[in-house]
């Protein structure tokens, strides 16, 4: 049954508390940052803890609030704003420091804060033997606050600046340990890969200034291309920016923002080596902040992407893809973090599938549930690094349930809702998106939507295999290799973490995201989310039967995932594993490497790159350089031979001269000594001469 409200333009209420929403984690990360050093070496590593903790558990306790603000208000009108400042006017044009609050930011600020204090506790005990301490909580902590500005930011700018903030965190926080070339490396990847995207975002929120209205305010947007009494829309159909329709050119600049930000196809290729850094980073990027913003961007913009079918398909097929190669890559990786990154690209794919389907709020609902078991993955990950001292291949791990039991059981947990078990949260987020997709009309091939559903329950078939083939490598069976003391249980604030994500793994899909075909009304998320997200109304009717068919499918494929990890990896011997490897070693080779679009990516543009710089520097080197010092050495030659003129002829005559005024001038003052008796004797010798000449003349 679909839900339906009216599209009409929104007034939103005003409330100041949105402005305090950054304050908690900005105030955490500047004082680690400027004292932490001082604070850790004087008071210990539990004063960064406690500033950090107390940080984030604030924007907790702010962000509660304000979804109660919001809930309280009639589900229609629930978008409030909060105006602090004008950041700059520009004749007509002002751009305000504007907070908003709708469903749709409400559920990120719900996920960010509450999962990331979560990761946040777990850090304090996972890097409790790093000497940079305060400088790793400075920069997780403004990670939350660049993801915070970027799902409440009001308008584009601060919305974009959000969007790199997260950047610029991921890349400090990748390269962590940048004392090892290969993490710097994965930091520097990460953080040029997402430029290309933010091109992309930056030309689209420049069209959309140029071309739909002279505003960056989102919600502004939003009313005048859903309103139909504006009559923009119709506008803009017929609308042509450089000979390209404007509203696809738009969308697909937007959703270029987004494939590089969620890791699709091609752009994935920086989060696998994302893994360089802390496993309590990789958990925040994966489940709560970076990775999910690209997927909150198309939902953000759902009134662009909805007015352009081909755009709608091409996010669809992208997901799909993604999906499908994410999950081929991670059946042979054997670091026990890629596993798990490939998984994380995998799951984006799924997200993106619901939102090019129509399905935004479906999309959404995978990526709450997706925050929850990814997080409870990466940390039942890192619970495992730390007992086994950061060995990360899975071929020399097993057996570690009867030392790790409640990390064992975190990770069983998790690995059910990913996989999409019933009753694990995964299932009913996957679920929606499949059955939407099947019915889906808002494709340009009528056909595709069901295609694309039986390649999404493929790709889940997958999942299901290297989840659980992760699992058993990891805790079943006994040890493959011998560690130098026992494995042991993580610490308190390490496990009581994994059991909550866990808790929620397990049961936050049936409470929020139970499939409307079970209870004949839509799911507490989706009703939340409607007035921001409407539901798209391109998709026929399903029978009830075809529905239960689909999800018989779905659980049926993740069983059959499950019984063939089993039977290869459940008793933990890899014999028969290795011998299928074997066998197939040119298709596990091309599994491994991701279909070698990464090295392909390496010998098309990052080789051509260092090429022409190395062109470049040769010319600079040899040419334009050269052209220098010999103009240098031109200017030099010109300037000997100007000083040997100056010298010789300027300065010669000059001196002459003067030396000819001092000889000249020692001659007359010998006429003026100052003796009486000398100028008597010149006055008798001229009269004397005057004599004389007087007689010659006569």
């Amino acid at each position: 049954m679909a839900l339906a409200f009216d599209i009409a333009p929104v007034r939103p209420v005003a409330d100041v508390l949105l402005r305090w929403l950054l304050v908690p984690t900005l105030a955490g990360a500047a004082l680690n940052a400027l004292a932490g050093k001082r604070l850790q070496t004087r008071l210990g590593a539990r004063a960064i803890h406690a500033i950090a903790l107390a940080a984030v558990v604030a924007s907790c306790v702010l962000a509660e609030l304000a979804f109660a603000h919001l809930i309280a208000l009639e589900p229609a009108h629930r978008f409030l704003r909060d105006d602090v400042f004008t950041m700059w006017t520009a004749g007509t044009l002002r751009v305000d420091f504007a907070l908003a609050l709708d469903p749709l930011s409400a559920t990120l600020l719900l996920v960010i804060t509450h999962v990331g204090a979560l990761i946040h506790l777990y850090a304090t005990a996972y890097m409790s033997e790093d000497p940079a301490q305060w400088r790793f909580f400075a920069w997780l902590n403004l990670f939350v606050s660049a993801m915070l500005l970027l799902v409440l930011g009001a308008n584009g700018p601060l919305l974009f600046l959000g969007w790199e903030g997260v950047g610029l965190c991921s890349w400090a926080l990748i390269g962590f340990w940048h004392q090892e070339l290969a993490n710097a490396a994965a930091a520097t990847k990460a953080f040029i890969v997402n430029r290309i995207g933010d091109l992309g975002l930056m030309l689209g929120l420049a069209l959309s200034f140029s071309t739909i209205s002279p505003t960056f305010d989102l919600l502004e947007l939003r009313n005048l291309l859903l309103d139909p009494h504006t009559g923009l829309s119709f506008r803009l159909a017929h609308t042509t920016f450089a000979g390209l329709p404007v509203l696809p050119l738009l969308a697909f600049l937007l959703l270029l923002g987004a494939i590089g930000k969620s890791a699709q196809v091609p752009l994935f290729i920086w989060l696998p080596d994302a893994m360089a850094g802390p496993t309590p980073v990789s958990a925040l990027i994966h489940a709560a902040t970076m990775v999910t913003a690209g997927v909150y961007l198309l939902a953000r913009f759902h009134f662009v992407f909805l007015a352009s079918p081909a755009a709608m398909t091409a996010i669809a097929v992208i997901g799909v893809l993604t999906s499908l190669l994410g999950a081929a890559a991670a059946l042979v990786q054997t670091d026990l973090k890629r596993v798990l990154a490939y998984s994380t690209v995998s799951q984006l794919g799924v997200m993106f599938a619901g939102v090019g389907t129509g399905a935004m709020s479906a999309g959404i609902q995978h990526l709450v549930t997706h925050a929850l078991f990814k997080a409870c993955l990466f940390l039942a990950a890192g619970s495992v690094l730390h007992a086994v001292h950061h060995q990360q291949d899975l071929r020399k791990l097993g057996g570690l349930g009867r030392y790790l039991p409640m990390t064992r059981l975190a990770a069983l947990m998790a690995t059910l809702a990913i996989a999409g078990l019933p009753v694990a949260s995964g299932f009913y987020s996957k679920e929606a998106i499949a059955t939407r997709m099947f019915a889906s009309e808002a494709f340009v091939l009528p056909w595709l939507g069901p295609a694309l559903c039986m390649l999404l329950a493929l790709s889940g078939l997958g999942t299901s295999f290297y989840m659980f083939r992760w699992y058993f490598l990891t805790f079943a069976g006994s040890p493959r290799s011998t560690h130098v003391e026992p494995p042991h249980e993580s610490p308190r604030a390490m496990t009581v973490v994994l059991l909550v994500l866990a808790a929620g793994s397990i049961a936050g899909g049936l409470v929020l995201c139970s499939p409307e075909s079970w209870t004949r009304h839509a799911s507490v998320l989706e009703a939340f989310l409607a007035p921001a997200i409407p539901v798209h109304a391109a998709a026929r009717e399903l029978t009830a039967a075809l529905e239960l068919s689909l999800q018989v499918l779905a659980v049926a494929l993740s069983i059959a995932g499950l019984l063939a990890a089993r039977a290869l990896y459940g008793a933990g011997d890899l014999t028969r594993a290795d011998a299928l490897r074997a066998r197939f070693a040119r298709t596990s080779a091309l599994l491994s490497s991701a279909f070698g679009i990464d090295a392909a990516s390496q010998r098309l543009l990052v080789r051509p790159l260092l090429a022409s710089t190395r062109a470049l520097s040769w010319i600079d080197t040899h040419l334009i350089d050269g052209l220098v010092r010999g103009l240098a050495l031109l200017v030099r030659g010109v300037a000997i031979v100007d000083d040997a003129f100056d010298r010789v002829v300027v300065d010669g005559a000059v001196n002459a001269i003067g030396r000819a005024l001092l000889a000249a001038g020692r001659v007359v003052r010998q006429t003026q000594p100052g003796r009486l008796q000398t100028y008597l004797a010149g006055v008798a010798a001229g009269a004397l001469a005057l004599v004389v000449l007087q007689f010659v003349l006569r």
